[in-house]
């Protein structure tokens, strides 16, 4: 079976890669001791946070002070937080995947699965503890992102297999055009003999 995605160490100096978590970046308002010190006044600020979901795990949510190990694990997501905006869903949604029915689809976009490759990287067990059957529709996810990339290699394929064919015409026009410069020359130099005979 496997075990549960552990976030201990998510907040030291290890690159630990922990597949499908959603982070949420957001601000603490917390007391700046060093202000409050040196003006004899509380002062306060606010300190960027970042809570690690982990789809499908909804009694393990943990809130770290954001390091740059945060924001190197989800650029994209420190950017549309620094900016803010909100961060790009990056997948395919599971609202447009013909593999799942709405209602599974909104289930899991209620545990925090959008799209189908936060499903295929969500672990079983936390889709056991969403109810029955996620683990199934994991596996058909599983094969729909295959085909994609089957798909995905035909159409790179097609596009350098049309690519090739343009720079074989280009090089049989250059040819063409390089005979006739030979054509030429051999005239003109045919030409000149003549003269020198006469």
């Amino acid at each position: 079976m496997e075990s549960p995605v552990s976030f201990a160490d998510l907040n030291t100096n290890k690159t630990q890669e922990v597949d499908g978590c959603i982070p949420i970046f957001h601000t603490k308002t917390m007391e700046d001791q060093a202000e409050t010190q040196k003006t004899g006044k509380r002062k306060f600020k606010e300190v960027p946070y970042v809570q690690v979901i982990s789809p499908g795990n909804d009694k393990e949510v943990p809130d770290f002070k954001v390091t740059q190990i945060h924001k190197d694990r989800w650029p994209v997501q420190w950017e549309a937080f620094q900016k803010g905006v909100e961060a790009p869903v990056d997948g395919f949604p599971l609202t447009e995947w013909n593999g799942c029915t709405r209602i599974e689809a909104h289930t899991l976009c209620a545990e925090n699965i959008k799209t189908v490759e936060t499903l295929v990287a969500t672990p079983d067990i936390n889709l056991q503890n969403i109810g029955h059957g996620f683990i199934g529709l994991k596996h058909r996810a599983e094969g729909f992102m295959e085909s994609q990339k089957g798909e995905a290699g035909f159409q790179k394929l097609t596009a350098e297999n049309k690519e090739l064919r343009l720079q074989v015409e280009n090089n049989a026009d250059k040819i063409k055009g390089l005979e006739a410069v030979i054509t030429d020359l051999k005239t003109d130099s045919g030409k000149k003999k003549s003269v020198f005979k006469k």
